[in-house]
């Protein structure tokens, strides 16, 4: 394959966009979810949210087995799974604490915790 040449069959990206000229983009997410039974929010990242959603709900994630129901409050969108996965450690970490204040107050503001 010559460099730049989209291979057979493969959808073209946006041109000059962050996917070259030939690659399938994929989309990440940072994802918020919330338990309004037990008032409990979770952060993940996904690149399939809505399958993730339903994960969570049907008990299949340790972490978030025993607060069920969830709802997705809250998502951002990146084009590598590198971006998601540090935007989800930053809003986990102390640093970041002020920034998830800011969107919990954003989709939720004077409601629950």
């Amino acid at each position: 394959m010559v460099d730049g040449a989209r291979p057979e069959g493969i959808p073209a990206g946006p041109q000059g966009g962050p996917c070259g000229t030939w690659k399938v983009c994929m989309k990440f997410y940072l994802y918020i979810i919330y338990s309004k039974s037990f008032n409990r929010w979770y952060i993940g990242s996904s690149n399939n949210i809505h399958d993730r959603l339903r994960r969570h709900n049907a008990g299949n994630s340790k972490s978030t087995k025993s607060y069920r129901p969830w709802l997705l409050l809250y998502y951002e969108e990146f084009t590598t799974r590198s971006e998601a996965v540090k935007r989800e450690y930053y809003l986990k970490s102390i640093k970041g604490y002020k920034d998830l204040l800011n969107i919990k107050n954003k989709v939720n503001p004077g409601g629950f915790a």
